[in-house]
Order: structure tokens, then sequence, then C-alpha cells
């Protein structure tokens, strides 16, 4: 998928919120945070970013890559959160062993009026 973004680059093929979906999928772990810091980077130059659902991909893939305080920051910038962005953003910090933060965001998401799904409690 890496491949095929850097080949859409190199021919001046625009990207869509769906293609930057697809390569942030494609970055876990720490050695790939620089790469996905590269593609968040495309995404504002794009003017995608501000999009819930590519925010969503940003906030997961920092969590996955290890890159919490990104993570945070990136959350706290998506304006019309819904509930895949308190999930994903609650399973960065569990997943990372920081469940006091996590819990504190459930509650965050609770007074904000959003519902929980199974995959809240999974987390």
């Amino acid at each position: 998928v890496v491949k095929l973004f850097e080949q859409m680059q190199l021919e001046g093929v625009e990207p869509n919120k769906f293609t930057f979906i697809a390569v942030l999928t494609t970055c876990v772990g720490q050695e790939s945070l620089q790469l996905g810091r590269l593609i968040h980077a495309h995404t504002v130059a794009a003017g995608v970013d501000s999009l819930v659902v590519v925010g969503n991909s940003l906030v997961h893939m920092y969590g996955k890559c290890g890159g919490l305080e990104d993570a945070r920051n990136m959350f706290d910038k998506i304006h019309r959160r819904n509930l895949v962005s308190w999930n994903v953003i609650i399973a960065a910090y569990s997943q990372h062993g920081f469940c006091k933060d996590a819990f504190e965001l459930f509650r965050q998401m609770q007074q904000d009026g959003v519902q929980s799904d199974k995959i809240t409690f999974i987390n």
C-alpha cells in the first residue's frame, strides 16, 4: 500500500481520504511512527485532516505506533467526534497500559452524551 502511495505521488495523482485511510492502516509499531507523521502531513496538505474519518484513522495510527501524545493531540482537534473517535483514543491508552487515562476518557465520553458500544468495553 505504501509503495502504491509513493507511486501515486510520483505520477502526480492526488490522494483522497480513502487513500490516506488505507495507507494509515499499514502503519503499526514504533518503526512506522515517522511514516505515519509523513502521511499526516500529506493529509494536512490535501485538506482532509479535518474530516472525522481521517482524524479517527490518524488517532488510531498514532495509538498503534505508540505516539500517545500525537494521538491525543489529533483527537483533541476532531471537532465532531463520534463513537469511533472515542473508541480509538480509549483503545490507544488502554493498549499501552494507561488504564486510568482510558477510564477518564470513557467518563468524558459519557459526559459528552456519546453512547458506548461493545467495542468500547472490549478496549
